[in-house]
């Protein structure tokens, strides 16, 4: 897991970039409050470049499960003002 907070009028980018070159790797975005309701659910990644834009203010947690993977990933993040 990977906790990442957003404030008040502000709205949360993730960006994460997959190099896949076997396995399996699955990825879920969710608040914290509500882990059944996620944002972004990815099963079976492939190699990827995109951002996950999560606007509700509060905790969020990023799940990656993997099974037998080679490869690699990577995440950033950032806050910006929310544009809504």
């Amino acid at each position: 897991y990977h906790t990442y907070q957003v404030e008040e009028g502000r709205q949360g980018i993730l960006s994460v970039r997959i190099t896949e070159v076997s396995g399996r790797l699955d990825m879920d975005v969710f608040h914290i409050d509500s882990p059944e309701d996620t944002d972004y659910t990815g099963r079976d990644l492939d190699s990827a470049s995109f951002d996950v834009i999560v606007r509700k203010s509060g905790e969020y947690k990023i799940r990656f499960a993997a099974k037998d993977f080679v490869g690699s990933y990577e995440i950033q993040w950032k806050t910006q003002k929310n544009t809504d």
